[in-house]
């Protein structure tokens, strides 16, 4: 299992260098004149940084200095050529935010100033991740009462739509509620209060993390369809005479399987207590987790179904419409 989280690390590093090396990686030569050459304008990566002679050799870093955040690079000796090779970081944060444009400031009083105008329009302020859009709410909350202590209820719903760059595109939904309640399962259909999704794709590959749906209904040996927490990459490359897919997930489940078997009672619909492993009486059940047969026949949970269940206290009540009796054998 190591030896694959190694190589999705190493795949997803692979994938987001080739999208940026483009962008941000420039190479240029320089005939110095002097013992000081300024590189660019702007600061530059400290990482992957070489200098290479006349002779295309590397030049090793105890040879010269360089100053990452002036982009200054000083060489004691003297070549006649050098090749610097180097990264820059993206370009919203090596450029200077202002209001208003400095070279329109009078040196001094006149009576009679050139008068100026700002517009926004030609202000150069550039928006960080401009083709994202957001839209959500947070909302926080105090309840308080004569017989209870102050709770704080919190809820967060996010939404994250768009292009993180001109070849990758970013989707996520975040949500949140931090509330003083455990849902019951008394609907058919259940709702997680956290919901964590991100998806990050392009033409090439496609990346998924958080919440996500396990499935495979290619072949028939081995049909699946599960909700876990973890990330799933898909990538296709084209070959001479066709492509190649490739799909590789990882998950972790939530919580412990555990399995509990026991014997209806004669006119008692519930509620039963379900026990941990090893017959602990006070446990919480992730919802929607449960599978409940009754001699070997599923049942459906639901009020207007088979059964209803409080995953608080781990207890299960059948309806009046699906009746309970010694002969049943209950596994849960």
């Amino acid at each position: 299992m190591k030896k694959y989280l190694l190589f999705f690390f190493l795949l997803v590093g692979l994938i987001t260098n080739a999208q940026l090396v483009s962008k941000n990686f420039r190479t240029k030569i320089f005939h110095p004149k002097g013992d000081t050459i300024q590189i660019d304008s702007v600061s530059i990566y400290p990482y992957n940084f070489e200098v290479f002679d006349d002779n295309q050799q590397e030049i090793d870093a105890v040879n010269y200095t360089i100053n990452f955040e002036k982009s200054e690079l000083i060489l004691p000796k003297n070549y006649e050529s050098i090749v610097v090779n180097y990264y820059v970081f993206p370009s919203f944060l090596t450029l200077t935010y202002t209001n208003l444009d400095k070279k329109i400031i009078a040196p001094f009083a006149t009576q009679n100033p050139e008068l100026y105008t700002f517009d926004k329009k030609e202000s150069g302020y550039k928006k960080p991740f401009d083709g994202l859009q957001t839209s959500g709410s947070l909302i926080r909350g105090l309840t308080i009462g004569n017989n209870q202590n102050a709770v704080l209820n919190s809820s967060l719903d996010l939404q994250i739509s768009g292009k993180l760059s001109e070849n990758i595109t970013l989707k996520a939904a975040i949500s949140d509620t931090s509330v003083p309640i455990q849902q019951n399962g008394y609907t058919q259909n259940l709702q997680q209060f956290d919901n964590v999704f991100i998806e990050l794709g392009s033409k090439q590959w496609q990346l998924k993390a958080g919440d996500i749906f396990l499935k495979n209904t290619s072949i028939e040996l081995l049909n699946f369809n599960k909700k876990v927490s973890g990330v799933e990459l898909h990538t296709q490359f084209k070959l001479n005479d066709g492509s190649l897919k490739t799909s590789i997930s990882g998950a972790m489940v939530q919580g412990q399987f555990v399995s509990n078997t026991f014997k209806g009672l004669n006119g008692n619909q519930g509620p039963y207590k379900l026990k941990g492993n090893q017959g602990e009486s006070f446990i919480i059940v992730v919802p929607g987790s449960e599978t409940i047969f009754v001699n070997g026949i599923p049942l459906k949970s639901g009020a207007e179904n088979d059964y209803i269940i409080d995953y608080q206290t781990a207890e299960i009540t059948f309806n009046s419409t699906y009746p309970i009796n010694a002969d049943q054998r209950i596994t849960v």
